[in-house]
């Protein structure tokens, strides 16, 4: 019996599916992503993964309580910051 293991949904960017190291709240879609991953989602797209409304990087703003729990989560479960293999 092998146990799968996830990274929950409030600590993992939406895009990447991948545990929060820097993560941002944008202002325009309430929804919490990776901040160097939604960057490039602006500068390719321009708009919200999310809701697709236009948003800009001064749109977003530094999530500190996800980070801390992404770090909490991630000294509990060391797996979770290693690449899966």
């Amino acid at each position: 019996w092998e146990e799968e293991l996830e990274i929950p949904d409030h600590v993992k960017c939406p895009i990447t599916g991948e545990l929060f190291v820097d993560p941002v709240f944008c202002i325009v879609d309430s929804v919490t992503y990776e901040r160097a991953t939604i960057e490039d989602w602006i500068q390719r797209k321009g708009t919200s993964p999310i809701s697709r409304e236009p948003i800009t990087v001064a749109d977003l703003r530094p999530n500190r309580i996800a980070r801390d729990a992404a770090q909490d989560f991630a000294a509990k479960n060391p797996w979770a910051t290693r690449p899966p293999p």
